[in-house]
């Protein structure tokens, strides 16, 4: 069992869980945006019964959006999961995988790959003495396939064997430990026998959990050597024997083998359930079922389906009868018939004379040959003599000819080292064809573009841009546009050059385009007269003389007023005085940030309805526009909304409902909207719940001007969920609901046409 921390031990058992799959192929890594289905299936049992000496290998079949990425099929795999824990992820790797096949469509891209014990499908000659240590045998192992190997080993000396391959030799250093070949989660390969490891399970964790009758149980160990068979134990009412063979085992071996097993016992069962990352094959778990009843179960074969959440199936068979077969690898006698007649295993032949239908070989040394028909892929050859040579393409290094004719336009596309210009007549040169780079790479001429660049950035561009229309632009050494078709920016102005005779004598400058404050200062401080035939001072055309008159009356009139109310208010002032300094009035409001502004759109305080579940995974409702524009990096967006839901039902125990959204620039990418699971009580299955949380703005939520979310369910089958009062606001206090104001401006619109 892989280690993990406290706090991955305590989320992965949760009924909600969010994962993030990384997976590495060469020096490209793709995450949850890009796959679509990953399977990982491992068993160290391929026939019903427990055995000894497996060597199966670990399966991945892994589906891609085809992205248009080369991949190629010598790359290695690198598959990890991460289980997301708070803010934090935390990584399971889930192996290494050697690509097998590769298909692609138009949308996808499916690979089947397998784990490093392919790597000892070969021929197995032995360097060593004829009598060896295990220790030995492992270490030449390694040494021939590459892999290493990790774990201890007993110290046994056996005897020198050949005309295998290699993967033969690691089942019987697997059977002669009394375990199962495996690769590890680091490529390495190891030895393995059942452990019990402290993972449990109940039924809030499985989806089925099914058992067989009769338990399994070893009480006899039979070994087949050669033609001879040695037993240790025997059989019982309860018991079983299990059987295999190993050239190497001797009495006293099979009695060590004897006893590691003697006693092992395990109800056959299957089960699918929630998974655990963390958990391998030969494992050993504790399930307690729906009536209390704990059992030891061995996991012998173990299925990971993950499609952005997380599933797996794992088991364990049991075996009805007595007695056991042997390995499926079969018995010596019939390895030497395979080799007669299926495969041939040898070191050194010498052959004088052989015919061959078929030959597929690796390295082959040739004196003399005559070939009728060679098909090659690449040919290193010193000297050809030929009345005659065919070809499609030649990459050649140098040509040396008497004479040569070539057909006209039989040139297509020519790769020449040197070639002077003042010999090429060319009548014109395409752009579409070539692109024309200055020595330093900082200006481009490319298609209908000129680039001007300096290090960093470009400055000047000229022809057909991105929206595939003409243009010119100009930008500083920052990047702001200076100047373009529709003519000089702001930034095109770098200094104080706009002078009083730069200004049209017909220019009229509208007075609502002046900034009044300093005009008016401006004409304060002056010592010139201000002078006009007419002023018009209010809307009814009043010359200042008469205004200032009937000012003078209003203002003494007021003034008899407020000298009266100015002793009541002499009074009241001492009052105030006095209260100021009360302790009682003393209040402090610290960090509190209130927007009030509404920035989801379409929102109701009147609860909106949602059924019709699919029980699928990322099945959206309540759909809403969230408007980003008004806001900037480090501000706080306070998330509140009531959520209802009744006689909620499910498929999968990973069920669960959170609200998400993606940006309309960054879709689900790190400028996406924070998600956040509803705290929903499944086991009730109806309640209601106010939800409310922060969020801190960051550059990448910029990058977009609005959010698209919705309300996502996992594996809901039936019920009712309802919304109401979704309010997300900038700052960090909730307030009341309100419409958004462009949810007023509509309804204000709506109101106005029905009044007309």
């Amino acid at each position: 069992m892989y280690s993990t921390s406290a706090a991955y031990k305590t989320e992965i058992k949760k009924p909600s869980r969010s994962f993030e799959c990384k997976i590495t192929i060469g020096d490209r890594i793709y995450n949850n945006s890009d796959i679509v289905n990953v399977t990982i299936d491992g068993n160290i049992q391929p026939s019903d019964g427990f055995m000894i000496g497996t060597t199966v290998s670990k399966t991945l079949d892994l589906t891609l959006i085809n992205s248009g990425d080369t991949i190629y099929s010598t790359s290695q795999i690198k598959v990890e999961i991460g289980l997301k824990i708070g803010s934090t992820i935390e990584y399971i790797p889930m192996g290494l995988f050697n690509i097998d096949d590769i298909e692609k469509t138009d949308y996808t891209t499916k690979i089947t790959a397998f784990d490093n014990m392919i790597k000892f499908e070969s021929a197995y000659f032995s360097s060593l003495g004829d009598n060896p240590t295990l220790v030995q045998v492992v270490n030449e192992l390694v040494s021939k396939t590459g892999v290493q190997f990790t774990g201890s080993l007993p110290s046994y000396t056996v005897k020198k064997l050949e005309g295998f391959t290699c993967r033969e030799i690691v089942g019987y250093v697997a059977s002669i430990c009394g375990g199962n070949a495996v690769i590890t989660r680091d490529g390495k390969f190891t030895i393995i026998t059942p452990t019990d490891v402290s993972l449990s399970i109940d039924p809030s964790n499985y989806i089925n959990y099914k058992r067989e009758e009769v338990k399994y149980k070893v009480g006899k160990v039979t070994c087949k050597v050669g033609e001879e068979e040695l037993s240790k134990g025997a059989l019982g009412t309860d018991s079983m024997e299990l059987g295999f063979e190993n050239p190497w085992v001797t009495d006293s071996i099979l009695q060590d083998i004897y006893n590691k097993l003697n006693g092992f016992n395990y109800l056959g069962y299957s089960m699918k359930w929630q998974g655990d990352l963390s958990l391998d094959v030969g494992d050993i778990i504790t399930v307690t079922d729906v009536k209390g009843v704990t059992r030891k179960h061995p996991v012998l074969s173990q299925k990971f389906n993950y499609t952005g959440g997380l599933t797996a199936e794992i088991g364990a068979k049991g075996e009805n009868k007595n007695k056991n077969s042997f390995s499926s690898s079969g018995d010596t006698a019939k390895k030497v018939n395979r080799v007669l007649t299926e495969i041939a295993l040898v070191n050194k032949a010498f052959v004088d004379y052989a015919f061959i239908n078929d030959a597929d070989i690796r390295n082959l040394k040739v004196d003399t040959a005559k070939i009728g028909t060679i098909e090659a892929n690449v040919g290193d050859i010193k000297t050809v003599l030929a009345k005659q040579v065919f070809t499609e393409l030649a990459n050649v290094g140098q040509i040396v000819a008497g004479s040569s004719i070539i057909a006209n336009e039989a040139i297509g596309d020519a790769q020449i080292a040197n070639l002077k210009v003042g010999k090429l007549l060319a009548g014109d040169l395409s752009t579409s064809k070539f692109k024309i780079v200055s020595d330093s790479g900082n200006m481009l001429i490319s298609d209908n573009t000129i680039q001007i660049k300096d290090s960093s950035r470009v400055r000047v561009q000229i022809g057909k841009d991105a929206s595939n229309d003409y243009n010119m632009y100009v930008w500083d050494n920052t990047g702001n546009l200076m100047f373009d078709a529709t003519g000089l920016k702001a930034s095109g102005i770098k200094s104080k050059i706009i002078r009083d005779d730069m200004v049209s004598d017909t220019a009229n400058i509208s007075g609502n385009k002046i900034e009044k404050e300093s005009l008016v200062s401006q004409i304060n401080g002056a010592t010139t007269t201000l002078k006009a035939s007419k002023i018009k001072f209010d809307d009814i055309n009043q010359t200042l003389d008469i205004a200032f008159n009937s000012l003078k009356t209003t203002i003494y009139e007021t003034g008899q007023t407020v000298s009266s109310q100015g002793t009541a208010i002499g009074t009241l002032q001492g009052q105030i005085s006095t209260k100021i300094w009360q302790t009682d009035i003393t209040t402090a409001i610290n960090n509190v940030v209130i927007g009030g502004r509404n920035l989801a759109q379409k929102t109701s305080d009147i609860y909106i309805d949602a059924i019709g579940f699919t029980g699928a995974t990322n099945d959206v409702k309540f759909p809403h526009t969230v408007l980003i524009r008004d806001l900037n990096v480090g501000d706080n967006v306070t998330v509140s909304f009531t959520f209802k839901y009744s006689n909620l039902t499910y498929n999968n125990a990973s069920r669960g409902i959170r609200i998400q959204g993606q940006g309309n620039i960054t879709g689900w990418g790190n400028g996406a909207f924070n998600s956040y699971a509803i705290p929903v009580d499944f086991n009730a299955g109806s309640g209601e719940v106010n939800v409310s949380y922060r969020m801190i703005i960051t550059s990448d939520h910029l990058l977009n001007s609005m959010w698209y979310i919705n309300f996502r369910t996992d594996y809901i089958t039936g019920g009712t969920i309802s919304l109401k009062s979704l309010m997300i606001e900038k700052g960090n206090k909730k307030t009341t609901w309100t419409r958004a104001l462009e949810d007023l401006d509509t309804k204000i619109s709506e109101n106005y046409s029905a009044i007309n």
